[in-house]
């Protein structure tokens, strides 16, 4: 959209006005949009390493109100950032409405399709009843023609069949205690010292890596043996638990807070201090073993994690694992992101600490991306 250029810039066929900087716009009115000719993007935009989204063609009106206090001949700051502030505004709700659209159309193309497959299982459920009565008869009655069999498919008693069989429950197998009982057990799985009678058949569903090593065990070996040495057995324990029970212990209890870190909160009781390194290992053994469903879990348990010890001496060791070990780049992305979000949100007070400022000093990367960040959130 063409705007007014300031003296150097491109001419007005060239030059538009950016959503960014109508952003920016809204809290300092003299900010320009001024574009390069060796860019797509205007200079703002270059700056902060973000794209660049020209003002949709809904916000015309906003965008002439703008110029036009801009352009006046004695330009009013505040009428500048209200204008820019009511084109963020107007951007905004045509957005939501726009995705409650969206999710409106989704959500009658679902329902439709569930009534399509609630026919579609009714019809089948007839057909199995149908075959059911067939069969019944036969041996009953002799060999007879099968379509002298089927004529009574809209029977009562076929009807109450299918219905029943369209409504019946479907059951599944309570597997929470299994792993304690080792009840029906045909696996053990060895770590060091300690040992757990498993099941193959619920293992191998919930891990395609446990599917393999169980694939690969001596067929006459009975029950088999998988041996899981290399890792602590705590951390094994808890993704067997996961498994079973769809929830592990981190271990959160509480223990007394050292002041050396944290002056003034000696006052109330904290999580274990050993929450966020066993959160990181048991990502990491996730990882290891295809459970994409337990590192989402894990996520969610680490970053209620460092919302309670951000200022505790376990965070230090914490960063500690995830910059100076060999781990995986995947696991390094994720967990790295939740302890960069929440030292960007505290960075105020965790600067005040020496022993933090020392991990910052030691980890350089660390402190470029708390600082990408953190810019990144002011603008």
């Amino acid at each position: 959209m063409p705007v007014p250029p300031p003296s150097g810039a491109l001419t007005v066929a060239f030059r538009v006005l950016c959503m960014r900087c109508v952003r920016r716009k809204a809290t300092v009115p003299d900010h320009d949009c001024v574009w390069s000719p060796t860019s797509s993007k205007c200079g703002y935009c270059v700056a902060q390493k973000s794209t660049c989204a020209p003002m949709s063609w809904f916000l015309a009106d906003e965008y002439e109100t703008l110029i036009d206090a801009e352009t006046s001949s004695n330009p009013d700051p505040a009428a500048i950032k209200a204008a820019a502030a009511e084109a963020r505004v107007r951007l905004a709700v045509t957005a939501l409405h726009t995705e409650q659209s969206r999710a409106s159309s989704l959500l009658e193309g679902a329902v439709a399709a569930v009534k399509d497959a609630g026919e579609e299982v009714k019809k089948v459920a007839v057909a199995v009843a149908a075959a059911s009565l067939v069969k019944k008869r036969k041996r009953n009655e002799g060999e007879e023609d099968l379509h002298s069999s089927l004529e009574p498919t809209t029977s009562p008693e076929l009807a109450s069949v299918a219905i029943n069989t369209h409504l019946a429950p479907i059951h599944t197998v309570n597997i929470s205690g299994l792993l304690d009982s080792g009840k029906h057990s045909d696996l053990r799985i060895v770590c060091r010292e300690e040992s757990w009678n498993v099941h193959r058949k619920v293992l191998s569903t919930a891990s395609s890596v446990f599917e393999r090593m169980i694939d690969e065990l001596p067929a006459n070996v009975h029950p088999g043996v998988i041996d899981l040495t290399k890792y602590e057995p705590k951390i094994v324990e808890k993704m067997l638990r996961f498994i079973y029970q769809k929830d592990y212990d981190d271990g959160r209890g509480t223990v007394p807070l050292s002041e050396s870190f944290a002056p003034g909160r000696h006052d109330r009781p904290i999580p274990s201090r050993g929450a966020l390194i066993t959160n990181i290992n048991m990502f990491i053994i996730a990882k290891k073993f295809g459970l994409n469903v337990l590192m989402n879990f894990v996520l969610g348990k680490h970053e209620e994690a460092l919302e309670e010890l951000w200022d505790t001496p376990s965070f230090e060791r914490s960063i500690t694992l995830l910059y100076d070990s060999n781990m995986d780049e995947v696991c390094k992305r994720e967990l790295r992101r939740a302890t960069i979000n929440i030292i960007a949100r505290n960075a105020a007070v965790l600067l005040k600490n020496k022993t933090f400022r020392a991990i910052l000093n030691r980890y350089g990367e660390l402190a470029t991306e708390v600082l990408s960040i953190t810019v990144t959130e002011e603008n």
